[in-house]
């Protein structure tokens, strides 16, 4: 560490910082229908722990990974091989074991906060990054863990910069599960409208074999007025590739769902691939190559016109994608928005793929063709776009506040983990997350 610090700030190896640094379980216990989850570097998730896809292992084995690794509150947990440096701090009481993760065991609920910031930015990151090994998989072995330098600042200068951090981060929890309950407004909308059929006027509404009248079949191709397959471009510049813009990718698509633009690469296009792929207001991104086993293809989102009136640049589909308008006199791209949406999380999307030379591709012509969707006359259409827009606009509204409230953290991150922006003449408000009282790890476990 070359960079002068504050006075009182030191720099020590993370297992003096620690109660302890380690690892893991190395063995693979045996699945079982009751006990406790045993989670991987793969359920370390954008600083969170997803128990998703963990399966769970019995008491006596909790109990014996526990031996090596018991987790407590405030720990902070590290993907050592793999996807390499995927880290979580523990916020709750675990009720999990570890396999394959590095643990840096917390002195204190600020220990552990100062050390998660500061692991996650740059300058931990660099730290980190010097005891990378390995060529075909990298890794991070248990000694050299234990002797990555952590900067130590003065006991009030971890708990004022934790606050501030907190604070954004508190912020953009709150802001995601308020995302997610107006998309599940939004879905449910649709499910009770489309799929229960109690759509408004159903009482009095004619229905022939289970389909109300004047609802008509008609197949994806029909509904589309435009679409395209997308481009790549260029990394650089040059006379060839001179018009700039954003893409989105398959990759993206989750992110952009949730109006998190971090993501798209930016880059340079010929002037005629451009033109014909500029995104508009409501047009939707559509993957149909790449994908993977656990991955289908056919991932979807509408782009708003508030998303890309955000953005300085214009935007267009990744190569592995289409682009596709629909025609707007007889579909609304609301409406579309949810049926497409349910249809990949059905599955159902799976009918038009296939896997060739390992990489699998989407029949798209095909679905265009033979997929039908039962399509509502247009003023049902209508009643459900007024119901549905301002729910949905609000959520990209809040998405995007996310996003600017992300890239100034991310920017102070830095300047605070170094020393640089000084905390000490700021009066901070502590978040509620450094308001509750908290039991210190126990002795037993250093």
């Amino acid at each position: 560490m070359k960079a002068v610090l504050p006075a009182g700030w030191t720099v020590e190896k993370s297992s003096d910082f620690c109660l302890r640094v380690a690892d893991g379980t190395h063995d693979t216990p045996k699945p079982a229908d009751d006990g406790y989850p045993l989670i991987t570097s793969k359920n370390l998730k954008e600083g969170q722990i997803k128990l998703d896809g963990a399966y769970n292992i019995s008491t006596a084995d909790f109990d014996a990974v526990n031996k090596r690794s018991k987790v407590d509150q405030w720990d902070v947990l590290f993907s050592m091989i793999g996807t390499v440096g995927q880290m979580a701090l523990v916020r709750d009481r675990p009720n999990f074991a570890i396999k394959n993760i590095g643990l840096f065991k917390s002195r204190s609920r600020d220990d552990g906060m100062w050390l998660y910031y500061y692991l996650t930015s740059s300058i931990g990151q660099a730290a980190l990054d010097t005891f990378l090994t390995g060529t075909s998989q990298q890794f991070v072995g248990l000694t050299d863990l234990r002797k990555v330098p952590v900067i130590a600042p003065s006991p009030e200068a971890k708990r004022r910069i934790a606050a501030i951090l907190s604070a954004y981060d508190d912020l953009i929890e709150t802001n995601k599960r308020r995302i997610a309950l107006l998309e599940k407004m939004a879905e449910e909308l649709y499910r009770e409208w489309f799929v229960r059929m109690r759509f408004p006027g159903h009482q009095a509404a004619k229905f022939v074999k289970g389909v109300p009248e004047g609802w008509e079949p008609k197949s994806m191709g029909a509904l589309i007025e435009h679409y395209i397959g997308g481009g790549w471009g260029e990394e650089d510049q040059t006379s060839g590739y001179s018009e700039s813009a954003f893409v989105i990718r398959g990759t993206d698509i989750p992110k952009v769902q949730r109006a998190d633009l971090s993501s798209m690469p930016f880059r340079f296009h010929t002037a005629s691939n451009l033109k014909s792929r500029i995104m508009q207001p409501d047009d939707f991104v559509f993957e149909v190559s790449g994908g993977s086993k656990n991955q289908l293809l056919g991932r979807n989102v509408r782009v708003s016109s508030s998303l890309l009136s955000s953005l300085p640049e214009t935007v267009i589909p990744a190569s592995f994608c289409k682009l596709i308008r629909f025609d707007r006199q007889k579909v609304s791209p609301y409406l579309m928005q949810q049926y497409l949406k349910l249809f990949y999380e059905q599955g159902l999307v799976g009918i038009f793929q296939v896997q060739s030379t390992g990489i699998s591709n989407y029949q798209f012509e095909s679905f265009l063709k033979h997929h039908k969707m039962l399509t509502p006359p247009a003023t049902l259409q209508q009643q459900f776009e007024d119901a549905v827009k301002p729910i949905l606009d609000l959520k990209d509204q809040i998405g995007l506040e996310n996003t600017v409230a992300t890239q100034t953290r991310d920017l102070l991150l830095p300047r605070l983990i170094s020393g640089k922006l000084s905390v000490e003449d700021l009066d901070i408000q502590f978040p509620p997350s450094m308001q509750e009282e908290t039991t210190e790890p126990e002795a037993a476990h250093a």
